[in-house]
């Protein structure tokens, strides 16, 4: 892995379980570490559903081993870049993700 490549910087965001006024359980994220990664764009869509506008798009992190080895980032971990949230929904792993120390997490844009 070429550090010179992680140039951005991604929040690891928390899970933090809490309830409401009402009583519900919410789950709420509050910031965590702080790391650096690549990020390269996929796409991006922009689509209607029940008259309310949602803009899909699909970003890969890119970062080092330890991040998945350390169970820092699974699927379902949430990523905070650029302002926008970002939940991981795959892994991306190889035979020799371990050797290279390089690991990367495509990621879901989530709608807020």
């Amino acid at each position: 892995m070429q550090s010179g490549k992680l140039t951005e910087i991604v929040r690891i965001l928390k899970r933090k379980a809490t309830r409401n006024a009402f009583g519900e359980d919410m789950e709420t994220f509050e910031e965590g570490s702080r790391v650096f990664m690549g990020v390269n764009s996929l796409a991006g869509t922009y689509r209607q559903v029940e008259g309310v506008g949602v803009q899909d798009y699909d970003v890969v992190f890119t970062g080092r081993y330890y991040l998945y080895a350390s169970g820092a980032i699974t699927d379902g971990t949430v990523l905070r870049w650029n302002g926008h949230d970002y939940r991981v929904e795959s892994i991306g792993l190889t035979s020799d993700s371990r050797m290279r120390n390089i690991v990367t997490f495509k990621c879901n844009r989530i709608n807020q």
